[in-house]
């Protein structure tokens, strides 16, 4: 007769299975969980630093099973590396996916430290930008020390104008001035300024169409510089055109310095354009100028008076448009200078109502640029003043916001320049095929925040600035089977270069979403989400 179990040992046993379901359910769990983690965090680093514990719990009750967990949370962090570097050498949307995957700096750094930086907008000498997709912070230079350059494109409804914004509350809050000139008068933008000076308890000041602050774009320079910002925005059809124009604009500027009329108003300068009128003031000036201008002004041939006031009647369009009311200095009506917004830390807003006045505010904000330009050769040898942003340059006067580009940085000036499309800047300099503006403003930037691109060839133009990386090419051959083709072992692997960021990822952003490219950097250009500023509007929902 067989011998009963002991209904001890049967409890031992089921209690044993229980633990051992329970265990081997744990380390599925815990496997899987590692898999899943690989896929979206960098935690290779931590696996073998999770199975310790494991190990301490387990391997006293069963050394076996413990030690069994141990050595599978080993080999999948070393498969999860492994398939990682592949990945990587694999290229393509894999590689991408790789690298974007948290690390494990970005597990470790608290919220709080995000916070802050999004609050202060800064970290170190650098200006936070918003998140990456991997998690890291996104930054690009902050004119502290120097002046930085930067270029931001993008389509319309791409989210450039909050990045445009996020960069003056940067400066604003870093104790710096910022001025902004935008052709089509962005409210939010003006909201963002508006929150920023009440923040900081500084003055914003603010130029439009419809005044009440006046704004004279000829009061500074001499008579040369002056003739150049009163032509920066013209288009002469033959160069001889625009010498003889430079040449008797600073004749006229000569004798209103000579005779006292200083420093000159547009509305003045129109009236003493007239060679008659020109002949009247000179006699008001010393002898030898009166002498040189009466001279010039009586040898006019009748064909040379008729192009002459081609000049004038373009002048005169700005000067008696609505515009022209406000460019005029008087008596009691409060003045924006550009050089005392930068040397007294101001806020500064020039609002040109493009849609309105496309002609007109061409030629002014040609004329602003100029006077920015004027600025500048005497901010040579200070410090770090401030920030320029120049949005849809393209539209106002690229070539001065070239040379402003150039002039700035040794100047402590920082300049941001925005446009929509690339085609803008072909546009923007008519007769040059080749290009080359483009060329130059990407040569002449430090970092570009590029929004989503409508173009094909912009795109192409960024992933190219991004740069390449090598990458492994697989090729294999085929063999038919069944009358299909199917894919045999043998093939070949050779090294070849793709590109950082594809043009196709240009295209495809989202709003708010920006690729940004710091050709400097050690870091390789990545996707970033903008933190957005909180504009005057939003500032007063969020007290109420």
């Amino acid at each position: 007769m067989r011998g009963e179990a002991d209904p001890a040992d049967l409890d031992a046993i089921g209690s044993g299975l229980v633990e051992l379901a329970l265990v081997v359910a744990t380390a599925a769990v815990g496997v899987g969980g590692v898999v899943v983690a690989l896929e979206r965090y960098r935690l290779h680093w931590a696996s073998p630093l999770l199975s310790l514990p494991v190990a301490a719990v387990l391997l006293p009750l069963w050394p076996a099973i413990g030690g069994g967990l141990a050595a599978v949370l080993c080999g999948s962090a070393a498969l999860g590396f492994g398939r990682n570097q592949q990945a990587v050498e694999r290229g393509g949307q894999e590689a991408r996916r790789a690298r974007e995957r948290i690390g494990p700096l970005a597990l470790v750094r608290s919220r709080r430290e995000s916070q802050r930086a999004r609050g202060e907008r800064r970290v170190g000498e650098r200006l936070a930008l918003g998140i990456r997709r991997d998690r890291e912070l996104a930054t690009v230079p902050l004119g502290v020390r120097q002046g930085v350059r930067g270029f931001i494109p993008g389509a319309p409804g791409s989210g450039k104008t909050v990045t445009l914004a996020a960069h003056a509350s940067a400066y604003v809050r870093s104790g710096m001035a910022a001025i902004v000139v935008d052709p089509k008068g962005d409210r939010y933008l003006r909201e963002v300024l508006d929150a920023e000076a009440e923040r900081s308890g500084r003055e914003l000041l603010e130029w439009s169409p419809d005044g009440p602050i006046a704004y004279n774009p000829l009061g500074r320079g001499t008579p040369t510089e002056i003739a150049d910002k009163a032509l920066a925005a013209e288009q002469f059809t033959e160069p001889h055109f625009l010498r003889q124009a430079q040449r008797y604009l600073g004749l006229v500027l000569a004798a209103m310095r000579g005779a006292g009329e200083w420093p000159p108003s547009l509305s003045r300068l129109v009236y003493y354009y007239e060679p008659d009128h020109l002949s009247y003031l000179a006699g008001l000036c010393e002898a030898d100028l009166s002498e040189r201008i009466t001279g010039y002004v009586n040898d006019l041939q009748p064909r040379t008076r008729a192009e002459l006031g081609g000049a004038r009647d373009r002048l005169a369009v700005l000067a008696e448009s609505e515009l022209g009311r406000w460019l005029e200095p008087a008596e009691g009506t409060p003045q924006l200078d550009l050089a005392e917004v930068l040397a007294e830390r101001k806020l500064a807003y020039v609002r040109l109502d493009a849609d309105r006045f496309p002609l007109a505010s061409q030629m002014l904000g040609a004329a602003v640029v100029v006077d920015l330009i004027t600025v500048t050769a005497g901010l040579h040898g200070t410090e770090p003043s401030g920030l320029v942003i120049v949005d849809e340059f393209a539209a106002l006067a690229a070539e001065q916001v070239s040379r402003l580009l150039s002039r700035s940085r040794s100047a402590g000036l920082s300049v941001l320049i925005g446009t929509q499309s690339f085609a803008d800047l072909t546009v923007a300099r008519p007769g040059d095929q080749t290009d080359s503006l483009r060329r130059q403003v990407l040569a002449d930037v430090d970092y570009v925040v590029a929004h989503r691109q409508s173009e094909p060839e912009a795109a192409e133009i960024l992933a190219a600035m991004a740069g390449t990386q090598p990458v492994w090419t697989v090729t294999r051959h085929t063999r038919e089977r069944l009358g299909a083709s199917a894919p045999a072992e043998e093939g070949t692997r050779k090294r070849s270069r793709e590109f950082v960021r594809h043009p196709d990822e240009f295209k495809r952003l989202g709003v708010g979403e920006a690729i940004v490219i710091e050709p400097t950097s050690r870091r390789e250009p990545s996707v970033v989400r903008i933190w957005t500023p909180p504009s005057a509007a939003a500032a007063g929902s969020a007290a109420a």
